[in-house]
């Protein structure tokens, strides 16, 4: 993400929509996968795995920091001042248009996984499974999962039109409706109509996700880009761990019903980037 930053600033949050993309591809590849019938032995996949790795940090390393974050040295307050002391991951933390795409981030990571984890068992236990078993349990995973790839693209590109935070927030809303609607009629929905609002979720969950980087790439200090992405994403990660687990245990106890665990996310992720961009456009008028 810092690197993509680095090298194209004025484009970030359809440059960070394509990189979330393709880990949405790599998220549903492994359904694919099993689809296929593929048979691999465990060893030749790790193999492969830790090959594409190193082969990528190589890339890293030729493409390298690009011109436009600057580097360490004398920081520059919101206030316009100057100061010896370096910047830190904390001073991106009181700029409340970062707060603002943070809020919205965790929010949107509380339901994003858990959704990711889930969706094999929502489809294994609606009417899904039996209207359509030509398709198979890991196909119907895979295009649920995958049609996420579209929705960042789509998203990227009315970034560019219509700006990131508008796009997120639409994204976030969608993907709330999308969960309250199956929540409350995954009983009586025909398959087709399931499989379509599956499809819908699935491209709305995922679609927020790299403008909310983008937006707070764009309010924090340039010279903490790096730090302050990886922190607010090891929080949502974190985050994600309580609600897979949530998620799971809950689904145990009352089946699909679980789903309305992931409500809650994004609605605490969109009054969260409310209020803090609230709060920031007041400091911007005082100021």
């Amino acid at each position: 993400m810092k690197l993509i930053v680095s090298w194209a600033p004025e484009r970030t949050g359809q440059a960070l929509a394509q990189l979330v993309a393709m880990l949405t591809l790599g998220t549903a590849l492994p359904h694919a996968l099993r689809e296929a019938g593929a048979d691999l032995p465990w060893q030749y996949v790790i193999l492969a795995s830790s090959m594409l790795a190193l082969l990528g940090a190589v890339l890293i390393h030729l493409l390298g920091d690009g011109p436009h974050l600057p580097g360490t040295g004398q920081a520059k307050h919101a206030s316009g001042t100057t100061s010896e002391r370096p910047l830190t991951v904390f001073d991106a933390f009181k700029v409340n248009r970062f707060r603002a795409a943070a809020l919205g981030y965790f929010g949107h990571m509380w339901e994003l996984y858990a959704f990711w984890t889930v969706v094999p068992l929502l489809v294994a236990n609606t009417a899904l499974l039996s209207e359509y078993s030509a398709v198979g349990l890991s196909g119907m995973a895979f295009s649920i999962i995958g049609i996420g790839a579209l929705g960042c693209l789509v998203g990227g590109f009315l970034s560019r039109r219509i700006g990131s935070a508008k796009v997120a927030l639409g994204a976030l809303a969608s993907s709330c409706v999308c969960a309250v609607v199956f929540a409350l009629f995954w009983r009586d929905l025909p398959a087709m109509w399931l499989g379509v609002l599956l499809l819908a979720w699935g491209a709305t969950v995922i679609a927020d996700s790299p403008q909310f980087s983008a937006l707070a790439a764009q309010a924090c200090p340039k010279e903490v880009v790096g730090a302050a992405l990886a922190i607010q994403n090891s929080i949502g990660f974190a985050i994600s761990v309580v609600s897979i687990a949530a998620t799971t245990a809950l689904f145990d106890h009352i089946g699909l019903d679980a789903a309305w665990l992931l409500v809650p996310g994004p609605i605490v992720g969109l009054l969260g980037f409310v209020w803090a961009s609230s709060r920031a456009a007041n400091s911007e008028t005082d100021a």
